[in-house]
């Protein structure tokens, strides 16, 4: 379930759009940007987004951060500061995007949920200002926002004196403040500025996309069947009733697994593990919350 507006976005005039992405991801305890949604990754699918409306569209990375390729037209800013924060990501993100545009609409990686529409709403907000930043569940972040280029020198000043506060540079700017909660409701669809930074988010923002039961328990599952670039599949949490469903889930956001699970169905077992024992079970066996749930040959 994809929950953008689904309407073709056009380019914005003069706005160019970063993607802060080098961060440690130590709670989620592996890359956010490599998360899967589907056949995506959650880089690949804010890019997207982000594409859709801005150009050029600049991520910025830590020193030895290797991405897949994401297009020519995709440029990459490299932090000169790592294990610092991201305030040298967004400096290296706007001096990569100088002289190619008037504003620059900021986000981070790990937001599978803020599409083309907040996007454009933020480029909008902006007009002739030098920031708009956004704030939500009564906290303000100077990493989904929109900036005047003209506020490079200040980033850069700010940068040689040290500074490594983002927020720094909201208060420098005099920015505006949109309150996310003034312009969306939960009934219009997952809260945009929903992050994932742990394995519990990530189950969430997986329900959101319709893969996962939010009434079934709250499991982790892993694959053991081989194949299909196996050694490539991390953990995957997920809310599932029994461990029928969860393979049903897995496949939704590992779909070239799809043929294997297939044949797991038919032959295979599932397995359910905790405190280090490992029992096999029916495909129909109800699942308890903290399970590990394995699909082997």
């Amino acid at each position: 379930m994809n929950h953008s507006t689904g309407r073709r976005q056009l380019p914005l005039p003069g706005t160019g759009g970063l993607i802060l992405c080098g961060g440690q991801s130590s709670r989620m305890g592996r890359d956010k940007a490599a998360l899967r949604f589907g056949p995506q990754t959650l880089l690949e699918r804010v890019t997207g987004r982000m594409a859709a409306v801005t150009a050029p569209v600049v991520i910025s990375l830590g020193p030895k951060q290797v991405i897949a390729n994401l297009g020519d037209d995709i440029l990459i800013a490299r932090d000169s500061a790592p294990g610092q924060g991201p305030f040298s990501g967004l400096a290296a993100g706007f001096r990569l995007l100088a002289g190619q545009c008037r504003r620059v609409v900021v986000m981070t990686v790990d937001l599978p949920f803020f599409d083309e529409t907040w996007i454009s709403r933020l480029a909008g907000e902006l007009g002739d200002g030098l920031a708009v930043v956004c704030r939500y569940e009564g906290f303000t972040t100077a990493l989904i926002g929109a900036y005047s280029m003209d506020l490079l020198p200040v980033l850069d000043r700010m940068e040689q004196a040290g500074e490594r506060r983002p927020m720094r540079l909201v208060k420098e700017a005099g920015a505006r403040v949109i309150t996310v909660e003034e312009i969306w409701s939960p009934a219009q669809g997952p809260p945009p500025l929903m992050d994932v930074d742990t394995p519990d988010d990530y189950r969430e923002a997986l329900a959101w996309e319709g893969i996962g039961n939010r009434e079934g328990a709250a499991v982790t599952v892993h694959w053991e069947a081989g194949g299909c670039g196996a050694e490539t599949l991390h953990p995957l949490p997920l809310y599932a009733d029994t461990p029928a469903q969860a393979l049903a889930f897995w496949v939704q956001v590992y779909p070239e697994t799809a043929e294997t699970a297939g044949r797991l169905r038919e032959v295979g077992r599932a397995w359910t593990g905790d405190a280090g024992v490992t029992l096999p079970v029916d495909w129909s066996t109800p699942l308890l919350p903290g399970q590990r749930v394995r699909f082997v040959n």
